[in-house]
């Protein structure tokens, strides 16, 4: 998956089809490719504004 490092946010619409989880990723000092593992989100009410 292609982040933005400006906006290092994952949203997944869950299979309810109205919950949104987001993910913050932390990639200060992250060069190239970065292998991120388990990501854990929390359910949100709306997307994040960009």
């Amino acid at each position: 998956m292609d982040v933005d490092v400006r906006y290092p946010v994952i949203s997944l619409l869950q299979e309810d089809q109205q919950t949104i989880c987001e993910a913050d990723l932390d990639l200060k000092g992250a060069q190239g490719a970065m292998w991120v593992g388990e990501v854990t989100c929390q359910p949100q009410s709306s997307f994040v504004k960009r």
